[in-house]
């Protein structure tokens, strides 16, 4: 049996080449830098998001909604993950997302852990992306490509423009059953 000689550069490109085929792929590699405390519990649900996902940047969906239950990893996958997979392994750096939620501490929460995905040394050493130093911000932070997140309360949505709005539980459970 032979065995492959294979550099740095060599796993390297291969990393970028899984993730860029696989929100996925990207999203399994990416959670160690997003819960390194927690275990990684992946199943089929999770494969189906991220394969509609995928179909919305490929312009094969242009509204989605999901409904699954709390706890499944929606809000990790669709407003950090996904933003972070669109800018660097699909290669849509001047992507511009709007993040939004009932409460504006789960947006903010939200475009923090992408940004820290996003400045990460790994997400760094396989898609270099600065991100400008005049629009980095928890609400806000903003590419080199003019590409940006940003968080806001789904109360404070109008006005604001981006290619992808992300509505993240724009209800809280008691708005939901009031009249």
């Amino acid at each position: 049996m032979q065995r492959l000689n294979l550099t740095r550069a060599d796993l390297l490109a291969i990393e970028r080449e899984l993730c860029r085929r696989s929100l996925a792929d990207f999203a399994k590699r990416a959670w160690h830098i997003l819960e390194p405390a927690t275990p990684l519990k992946w199943g089929w649900a999770l494969d189906a998001i991220c394969a509609h996902l995928e179909a919305v940047t490929r312009g094969e969906i242009t509204r989605l909604l999901m409904n699954v239950p709390p706890g499944t990893m929606k809000s990790l996958l669709t407003g950090v993950i996904w933003p972070a997979w669109e800018f660097g392994p699909a290669g849509r750096p001047q992507s511009r997302f709007l993040g939004t939620a009932h409460k504006q501490d789960l947006a903010v929460r939200d475009s923090m852990k992408c940004r820290r995905l996003i400045q990460s040394p790994w997400f760094q050493t396989l898609w270099p992306m600065p991100l400008t130093s005049d629009q980095n911000a928890k609400t806000k932070f903003e590419n080199s490509s003019t590409g940006f997140r940003e968080a806001m309360s789904f109360t404070s949505l109008t006005g604001s423009r981006g290619d992808r709005v992300i509505l993240d539980d724009p209800l809280s459970a008691d708005d939901a059953n009031s009249d």
